[in-house]
């Protein structure tokens, strides 16, 4: 058997530095094996993305919501994501969102480290792909990211400008998807009003 191959990381990189600076160092050779996942049987060709088609849950017949809020059930219980279609937020707002955001990721890294996760109930967080799983085990992932809460509070991070106005446009695109979710889930559900509005 052959000896266990230990994880390359130039002598600067430290385990909570952003990916983006360890894809950039000039001494990364290959992928750091932590972040390698070759073995991972999780997923399969075969499987695709659920995909939920917005326009159903606001002017279709109820079994079309009733199956609309099923699918969504569905796809957040086995995938943690979908892809929605048809939402009404148009392409040059999704664009510009991914523009800002691509600036937030160019700042400097100490201008990112101010909204390093520090609680899960912080409204900002910036870090890299260092997750503790269920098992409460550190996994990595290769990537980097920022979240913000934007309901019931706006919350954004200071820089770039450009990304508080599109993320604001965002919100405010978002609020009526908010409440004709809120409406279906409760007659669909059962839901109640003020339960799904906390979020």
């Amino acid at each position: 058997m052959a000896p266990a191959i230990a994880p390359m990381k130039p002598s600067n990189i430290t385990d909570n530095s952003f990916v983006k600076v360890l894809a950039e160092s000039s001494t990364l050779n290959s992928v750091p094996s932590q972040f390698s996942f070759a073995n991972d049987s999780r997923a399969s060709h075969s499987d695709s993305i659920p995909i939920v088609d917005f326009s159903h849950l606001v002017s279709g017949t109820p079994d079309q919501r009733a199956k609309v809020l099923r699918d969504l059930d569905k796809a957040c219980r086995e995938w943690g994501f979908f892809v929605l279609v048809n939402h009404g937020i148009p392409e040059s707002l999704l664009k510009a969102i991914i523009e800002a955001s691509l600036e937030y990721f160019e700042l400097p890294e100490e201008d990112k480290r101010r909204y390093e996760a520090k609680s899960a109930s912080d409204p900002i967080k910036s870090g890299s792909g260092s997750v503790i799983n269920t098992a409460n085990h550190r996994v990595h992932l290769w990537r980097d990211f920022v979240k913000s809460y934007v309901h019931p509070q706006f919350h954004c991070p200071e820089k770039p400008h450009k990304l508080r106005d599109v993320l604001a446009e965002f919100s405010e695109k978002l609020d009526p998807w908010r409440e004709n979710y809120s409406r279906t889930s409760e007659k669909t559900l059962d839901w109640k009003k003020a339960t799904w509005m906390k979020f």
